[in-house]
């Protein structure tokens, strides 16, 4: 997110001391501490509870200042190493299709792409009406990365029910899982549809998944220039293979950057929504949502308050 979008409506601003601001979160985390005279503020998000169906804006509150670019492990210790989505995006190819399925999901970085099953209820009767599938990364111990449209889609009511995740499928082996997803949280300004580059959401898992997948890393972009740097989208595009579940990745190079968002010309179909988009060194430094066809595909960016909401409810759930 941009800071345009962080001075909007729904972002308050709001000073803290440190003391306060430690006292909402658990001990243990793997960043800095903030100095004394470091002030906080607090991201609006929309939550919804899987276990009890409790939704609604969630404030959390995210330090002052600009995490430096490096910020890997910063979520927690553990392991770190370097289907169809609806139609709710358009997706690319850009030319020809130079898309490779991926066999070895059990290594990194792969070991951490999960499959998303997500299960709709359009009319709020409580019974699922039709599922639907994305992608995902693990990014910490319960916490996983993906497109905002994958869990919350108001075209549906909105009503994602449950979701079911499977780390590093390849075709019927599901080597992890599924596990379920308990909680989730998604970009009030995506929401609100004030910016659809705030295509992203986080989700907490009801087991430590990542201490058995791995995870990849954040890359906080907000001060560095991605443009012509080599990417990778890794996902479980739905059109290759209607009979069974298989991981692809593209890579190719960023050919637009913006304040909130990546273009790039990796080839990606349904499905990929919500996989991560790779550097060189496996750090994620965007979220894919789509694209336009043969022009380009789509991201959301990994800037600096993605990575301090990360972190925050890293501290919260990861524990």
């Amino acid at each position: 997110m941009g800071r345009g979008n962080f001075m909007k409506s729904k972002i308050i601003a709001v000073v803290l001391s440190v003391s306060t601001l430690l006292l909402c979160m658990p001990s243990g985390s793997a960043i800095a501490d903030m100095s004394a005279s470091e002030s906080s503020q607090e991201y609006v998000l929309y939550s919804k509870d899987l276990v009890t169906g409790e939704e609604g804006d969630e404030r959390i509150p995210i330090s002052d200042g600009i995490l430096d670019e490096n910020v890997s492990n910063y979520i927690s210790n553990g392991i770190s190493e370097g289907s169809n989505d609806g139609g709710i995006s358009p997706n690319a190819y850009i030319g020809e299709d130079d898309s490779y399925e991926i066999i070895k999901t059990s290594e990194m970085p792969y070991r951490s792409v999960c499959n998303l099953k997500t299960y709709w209820d359009n009319n709020g009767d409580g019974v699922v009406d039709f599922t639907s599938g994305g992608s995902g990364c693990m990014i910490g111990r319960r916490m996983l990365l993906t497109a905002a449209h994958v869990i919350y889609n108001e075209n549906r009511g909105g009503k994602c029910i449950g979701v079911d995740v499977y780390p590093a499928q390849m075709r019927y082996y599901t080597p992890y899982g599924p596990y379920k997803a308990i909680k989730f949280f998604v970009n009030a300004d995506y929401r609100e549809k004030i910016n659809t580059d705030d295509d992203w959401g986080l989700v907490i898992l009801d087991d430590c998944v990542g201490d058995r997948t791995g995870w990849l890393d954040l890359k906080n972009c907000t001060n560095i220039s991605m443009i012509g740097k080599e990417v990778s989208v890794i996902g479980y595009p739905g059109g290759k293979d209607p009979n069974r579940i298989t991981m692809w990745r593209s890579d190719g190079k960023v050919i637009a950057e913006y304040t909130d968002a990546l273009r790039y010309d990796c080839d990606t179909t349904g499905g990929c929504s919500g996989g991560p988009v790779i550097d060189s060194n496996n750090n994620i430094v965007a979220i894919h949502h789509g694209g336009v066809t043969d022009s380009y595909n789509a991201g959301a960016k990994v800037d600096d308050f993605i990575c301090r909401v990360a972190d925050v409810l890293g501290r919260m759930y990861n524990q």
